[in-house]
């Protein structure tokens, strides 16, 4: 659930270490949640929209401390990233999902699913003994 909306903050400090914003006195200090970089590029990109943005809105979500959603020019910066190729949805977050990502992590998941085998054939298989096994007693009786 994401709730509280930071409208126009400033970008105070965006490198490979650091995030931050500033909210009138609050600094906020984040990282780019629920995405991973492809590498350090992507990251360096990700800084210079933050840089030439006009207006920048944070999201929080509030069932996780110190997660945003950052919105460059009422734009989810973490989806425009993913779309252009740079970065991808951390999975490892997936319940976080904002409704804008479900859709990446959907493929996502659908790609990495393991294989699970047909429960309702083992429960065929073992009725199957069962009859066997119910039918030699019944013939030894």
């Amino acid at each position: 659930m994401s709730l509280l909306l930071w409208v126009n903050v400033s970008l105070a400090r965006c490198d490979e270490t650091q995030l931050v914003f500033m909210n009138e006195e609050t600094q906020i200090q984040t990282d780019f949640f629920n995405v991973l970089f492809y590498d350090e590029s992507g990251r360096q990109q990700a800084c210079e929209y933050l840089k030439k943005a006009e207006i920048i809105q944070l999201e929080e979500e509030m069932t996780m401390d110190n997660a945003y959603y950052i919105y460059v020019d009422e734009v989810l910066l973490q989806s425009k990233l993913i779309n252009e190729g740079v970065a991808r949805v951390n999975v490892e977050f997936e319940g976080y999902l904002h409704k804008l990502q479900k859709d990446e992590v959907i493929v996502i998941a659908q790609n990495e699913k393991p294989e699970r085998e047909n429960s309702s054939l083992w429960v065929l298989s073992g009725l199957f003994l069962l009859c066997i096994l119910c039918a030699f007693l019944a013939i030894k009786l």
